[in-house]
């Protein structure tokens, strides 16, 4: 989870809380993931152009 742009151990503890597994989060849109706190429309969408490669 860590090696996502912009994702830190803070917010990849965050992801894992919100979604619960991290295939949930590669699969999660990039609406999904704004709701995040501290995750902005930028990391959302450089992570969704990540996994989506």
């Amino acid at each position: 989870m860590q090696g996502l742009p912009g994702v830190g151990p803070k917010l990849a503890i965050q992801l894992l809380d919100h979604f619960g597994t991290v295939e949930k989060v590669i699969t999660a849109s990039e609406k999904e993931l704004l709701q995040i706190r501290g995750l902005g429309k930028i990391k959302a969408k450089r992570i969704r152009q990540i996994v989506s490669q």
